[in-house]
């Protein structure tokens, strides 16, 4: 995402000590290069390792917008068994529950879940980041903690990858899949430092390749391919003896590995030496090139670099390690600014010039860094200097980064908010230095151990460069930088680097921060300057600065030739065209001497007495003429003279002229004798050493200007080598320049070309507008905001009589053919409110026509009048018309029939219902239209089956007829209804529709249950009739002696079911009331005046009354025949209660007679007894007694009250 300034940045205006404390914020949770660099000889060992127990391997992903589908084509192809732990940060909602891990679980079979804090990293895992987290690696274990910066600047990929960097090092493998921004390049930065391995996928292959371009952009790259190929190299590289953090062995005994083949071979062709740097660095960034090129020996190794040029140049830039950021350790740039910024600005006037150099500047942040905090200690000192800032490196190629100045948000989060908007502009997802400040900064290809340093710098920053080196390159850097420097110039070194060796050339002034002052003047006699561009004298660069590791082994001829010139070689140095000694071999005491004072390597000043004066004749000679010169001279030695042949020989083959000068003994040496005349020569010889003695004043006065005028030649040849390094880097900006000025030249072409097709399009779109418009019968009239006529369309002339002559005339003027009073009006209004108004008006011909006014804009967007355009519409106002009437008609025709009916919209939303829906289902318009269906009545229609039907008749142009639904309205109870729906087609993409008609069949299944429950009740009673029938006549007949006998009695007992029956039905075969059972029972007999019958009303069931009607029956045939009821006094008492049991309620009715002949018991049971006891006993579950008194027959029954069980689906009425 990206973030403007004003977003990320706050107001500008800070307190100058502000940005110091924000900054540590920011770094608080990264590792600083001078921590990695401290380490450095700890690395070799800890590195292996992880700087704890050994792990498992850890890949750590980083994913932003399209990530997920790379992250399943990388599972899908990785095995579930590799052995390595998986940890994949991607940019998350914070406010929302993630399910990466449940997507990522359906893709492979290794355990997924969201990382927990504290958990140990386990093999054949994948954790996922939780949202709102920042995920970290500690020591094998994850760490989770709450963002601190603000969401939108959050870099959560960087912040995993910077951990794995600390606590994994060279055993970090780190991912870079699909996503836009920056984030994960800081971190990558980190991880390369380290030796870690780096794969980033395939831009072509990415949905957003913003993330993997920023990496591969920035150099960082290992492996550049689609995700389905990662695991692949993945697996190699796990195996490799680097990933796993084993030694770089050989295959002999010994067991030793020797990269002097490697370096041999960067050198000779890639033109890169590293003999000076560290082994151990070197040894390890090697073995990480043979890991991720699958090589395991160093033999291989070099066969594969003779084979791969491209690998030649990745391993030195490898080799050369690359970390830098804007403001790394903030503590030591405020240490800088404050104790050597604030002074020198103090110190300098206004328009003074500063110069600053920083070696090994990478891609320019630190550079910048120094930069911008020089520019703004200035500022507020109200002074303004000549400001040149010196920034070199060996790589092109950062040198082309640094010079654009174009860096991504991530890289400068570390800047504070005041410097940033005051040196950086915003450019799409990057942010660029400004002009101003990147012109203040040369950027010029330099190496400090190769080429010439600059001369008098103020400020020189060499951070985290010398830990790379060995000790003598650390010396000859130190002397270089000590050269460069100005007297009282100010260096700042890396937190892990120092002076030692060199504690005489600089003055500690923060020993925390590492920031000396230089001392004294120039040590010439420690600097050791090229003999030309590239190369470094023999001696001092190739002999006493390279290590000893870096030599080949001695050869046996070697050996001889050097046992040899010892031997009998002569005594000889090695001079130049100065007379400086470069080179000694052998033992030239005899010849030489150091003279008394300041050491001194010039020739002259060390020779013996009687050497001195041919021996600068010699040499003199030797260098004008080109040739050998030899000579003899006596070389006194206390009181001997030694005669000795001297041969000064010029070296044609070496450019710089040097002069070999030989010393050869010829004889014994020789006592001076003494002789007579000894006085005279005494005086003689006094006079002669006297004038000797002035000749020499003079001519050592004359040797020592000469050697002044030769140092000042020295030092000014030294800053013309310099000013011309100089030169040269302004060279370079130049043709960057001129470069960047073609590319104007190029841009502004391409600029004019596009004019001109621009040009061309309008001319073709005037034409094509004036044709269109021409062509239309659209009447368009454009006025200004006089309302005078500006241009018309040739439809216009139809409503308005025009000619081409009316164009600035006022529009009243003119008479419109409509009827459209409130014209001016609107185009008043659409002046003032600046939106258009629409308006169907009515022709004079009869026509209608939609009136649109609008306003007009120009190109500026402003307001120039209005724009009136007439549309005919007078086929859809017809159109319109017919649509009306047909509406009207289907709505009457809807709100006519009575059953109900609704729309439905696609989403199953109310569009419309007819009256009868509303009557059937007590839903007012108000409370059913624009509610879904299922929210109707409360919920009363949320019938899932209903809702599938109505969706697949959406989905598949599908009707359905008289499907049938029963369910529980809560206003009108259970109903039955039958619904037909079909989907109203409509043009176009207009919503689809659903009519649906329902029709209450709820009467219908009531009465077709009814039907059956009556079908059911009569055949079950026909068939309890009919046996009932079977049995009496069968009990009749057995009991009759005749036939008349059993006609009689056959005839009143069919004549009393058949009472009671109608009876029943009456009662609609809902029950019999007892008393109304007992009076029809006994009416056919008469003698009601001598009947008693009393009880409650009691409802009996059908059931129960046919047996108690025909025991009645039975009862009162026998009475009247042979009991009370058979004489004139005879009475019939009956009477019935209900009585209250333990087991329910019963039915108690006693038959008592009196008043009739004396009753005596039978001799046998007949079938009036028999029917009766068995009736009640067994058809009623009750119990029949009958006492047979004399005064008369008295009959006790009693029986269970039973309440009619109708069968199912009988209505209640």
């Amino acid at each position: 995402m990206r973030v403007l300034p004003s977003d990320r940045r706050g107001s500008g205006k800070h307190h100058r000590t502000t940005w110091i404390g924000r900054a540590l914020n920011r770094t608080a949770d990264q590792r600083t290069a001078s921590d990695s660099s401290a380490s450095e000889s700890s690395r070799d060992t800890v590195g292996k390792t992880g700087g704890g127990p050994r792990h498992c391997p850890l890949v750590g992903i980083g994913a932003s917008a399209g990530g997920i589908e790379a992250l399943i084509r990388l599972f899908d192809a990785m095995p579930p068994d590799s052995g390595m732990a998986f940890v994949v940060v991607m940019h998350l909602d914070p406010t929302r529950v993630s399910g990466l891990a449940d997507v990522l679980g359906q893709h492979t079979k290794m355990t997924v879940g969201e990382a927990v804090d504290g958990v140990a990293v386990e093999p054949d895992h994948i954790y996922v980041i939780p949202p709102a987290t920042s995920l970290t690696v500690e020591e094998g274990h994850l760490r989770l903690s709450e963002p601190v910066e603000r969401r939108g600047a959050r870099y959560p990929i960087d912040r995993l990858f910077e951990s794995m960097a600390t606590h994994r090092r060279g055993r970090a493998i780190c991912i870079v899949l699909s996503g836009s921004g920056t984030d994960g390049t800081g971190g990558l930065r980190e991880v390369k430092a380290e030796g870690g391995c780096v794969l980033v996928q395939s831009p072509s292959t990415a949905k957003f390749d913003s993330m993997p371009q920023s990496v591969i952009m920035a150099d960082l790259a290992d492996h550049v391919l689609a995700p389905e190929n990662m695991p692949e190299i993945l697996l190699r590289y796990v195996k490799h003896a680097y990933s796993a953090g084993a030694e770089l062995f050989a295959d002999g005994p010994s067991r030793d590995v020797s990269i002097t083949p490697v370096l041999a071979l960067l050198r000779s062709r890639a033109d890169h030496d590293f003999r000076l740097y560290k082994r151990s660095t070197l040894t390890r960034r090697i073995h990480r090139r043979m890991g991720l090129c699958n090589l395991h020996s160093v033999e291989d190794y070099l066969d594969y670099l003779r084979s791969q040029p491209g690998e030649l140049e990745t391993l030195a830039r490898d080799l050369m390690i690359n970390v830098t950021t804007f403001f790394r350790d903030p503590e030591a740039w405020a240490a800088l600014d404050e104790s050597v910024l604030a002074a020198l600005v103090a110190e300098r006037e206004t328009g003074a010039a500063i110069r600053l150099w920083v070696p090994a500047c990478a891609t320019g942040e630190e550079a910048y860094t120094l930069a911008m905090l020089l520019v703004d200690r200035a500022e507020a000192a109200g002074k303004r200097f000549d400001i040149k800032l010196f920034a070199t490196d060996s790589r092109e190629d950062n040198l082309t980064i640094a010079r654009a100045g174009l860096y991504s948000e991530g890289a400068i989060a570390a800047i504070p908010p005041h410097l940033f908007e005051r040196h950086f502009d915003m450019l799409g997802e990057n942010c660029r230095v400004k002009e101003e400040l990147r012109d203040m900064v040369v950027f010029a290809a330099h190496n400090l151990l190769r080429d010439p340093p600059f001369s008098q710098i103020d400020v020189v920053t060499c951070r985290n460069l010398l830990i790379y080196f060995e000790t003598a390159a650390q010396k000859r850097a130190l002397a270089l930088m000590h050269f460069s420097l100005r007297q009282g110039g100010y260096m700042m070194l890396g937190n892990a680097e120092s002076v030692s060796g060199r504690e005489d050339l600089f003055d500690t002034i923060s020993k925390k921060w590492r920031i000396f002052r230089r001392l004294g003047p120039n040590r010439h006699d420690i600097l050791d300057f090229p003999l030309f561009p590239g190369r470094s004298r023999p001696g001092a660069a190739d002999g006493a600065a390279a290590p000893e590791a870096s030599r080949l082994p001695p050869r046996i001829v070697d050996v001889a030739q050097r046992a040899l010139l010892e031997r009998f070689a002569p005594a000889s140095v090695l001079i130049g065209r100065n007379g400086e000694v470069v080179w000694v071999h052998g033992s030239t005491g005899a010849y030489l001497e150091p003279p008394p004072g300041e050491p001194s390597r010039d020739i002259l000043a060390m020779a013996r007495h009687g050497l001195r004066a041919k021996l600068r004749h010699a040499v003199r000679d030797a260098i004008a003429e080109n040739r050998p010169v030899e000579f003899r001279v006596r070389i006194r030695r206390d009181h001997h003279e030694q005669p000795v042949a001297v041969a000064v020989v010029p070296l044609s083959e070496q450019s710089d002229a040097l002069l070999l000068v030989s010393f050869r003994d010829i004889g014994p040496e020789q006592t001076i004798p003494a002789t007579a005349d000894e006085t005279d020569r005494m005086v003689t010889q006094q006079a002669v050493e006297f004038e000797l003695v002035a000749a020499r004043i003079e001519l050592r006065e004359t040797v020592e200007q000469f050697e002044r005028t030769n140092e000042e030649l020295k030092v000014a040849n030294e800053e013309v080598t310099s000013m011309n390094e100089e030169l040269q880097s302004t060279n370079e900006e130049l043709e960057t320049s001129k470069e960047e000025l073609q590319s104007f030249n190029e841009e502004l072409q391409t600029v004019n070309s596009q004019l001109q097709h621009k040009n061309q399009e309008l001319a073709d779109t005037t034409d094509t507008l004036n044709n269109l418009l021409a062509s239309s019968e659209i009447a368009t009239v454009f006025l200004d905001r006089n309302f005078c006529i500006r241009w018309f369309s040739p439809s216009s002339k139809g409503l308005l009589a025009l000619v081409d002559t009316d164009i600035g005339r006022p529009v009243t003027h003119f008479a419109w053919k409509v009827e459209d009073d409130a014209l001016l009006p609107d185009a008043r209004l659409v002046l003032q409110k600046l939106t258009g108004i629409d308006a169907e008006v009515r022709g004079s011909a009869g026509r209608w026509y939609l009136r649109r006014v609008l306003p007009y804009r120009t190109h500026d967007d402003r307001i120039a009048g209005v724009v009136i355009a007439f549309v005919d519409i007078t086929e859809r106002k017809l159109a319109q018309d017919a649509i009306k009437e047909a509406l009207d008609y289907a709505e009457a025709i809807i709100n006519t029939v009575r059953h109900p009916v609704m729309v439905l919209d696609a989403e199953l939303r109310v569009q419309s219902i007819n009256p009868a829906f509303c009557e059937a289902f007590s839903c007012p318009p108000d409370e059913s239209n624009g509610y879904q269906l299922h929210e109707l009545d409360h919920g009363a229609w949320d019938i899932p089956e209903l809702r599938r039907l109505l969706r697949e008749v959406l989905s598949e142009a599908q009707a359905f007829d008289d499907f049938e639904i029963e369910h529980v309205f809560p206003k009108r109870g259970r109903r039955h209804m039958r619904l037909n729906a079909r989907r109203l087609v409509h043009g176009g993409d207009r919503t689809k529709l659903i009519l649906l008609a329902i029709e209450d069949v709820t009467a219908n299944h009531e009465a077709e249950g009814l039907r059956q429950t009556l079908i059911s009740e009569l055949s079950h009673r026909v068939k309890n009739t009919l046996a009932m029938v079977q049995s009496i006549g069968s009990q009749t007949i057995r009991q009759s002696a005749t036939l008349d006998e059993f006609r009689i009695a056959f005839e009143g007992r069919l004549t009393a079911l058949a009472r009671v029956h109608d009876l029943l039905l009456r009662q609609n075969w809902d029950g019999a009331d007892l008393d109304q059972l007992v009076r029809e029972t006994l009416a056919p007999h008469g003698r009601k005046d001598r009947i008693r019958a009393e009880g409650p009303t009691l409802t009996m069931t059908p059931d129960a009354g046919v047996v108690l009607a025909m025991v009645l029956n039975e009862l009162a045939t026998n009475a009247v025949k042979y009991g009370a009821l058979s004489e004139g006094d005879g009475r019939l008492d009956i009477r019935w209660e209900l009585q209250t049991r333990a087991d329910g309620d019963w039915v108690c009715l006693t038959w008592t007679e009196t008043g009739g002949p004396a009753v005596a018991a039978p001799s046998r049971r007949g079938f009036g007894s028999s029917l009766i006891e068995r009736s009640i006993t067994h058809q009623l579950g009750g119990t029949a007694e009958l006492d047979f008194r004399a005064e008369g027959l008295q009959c006790d029954i009693a029986f269970p009250r039973k309440i009619d069980q109708r069968p199912p689906g009988r209505k209640e009425t």
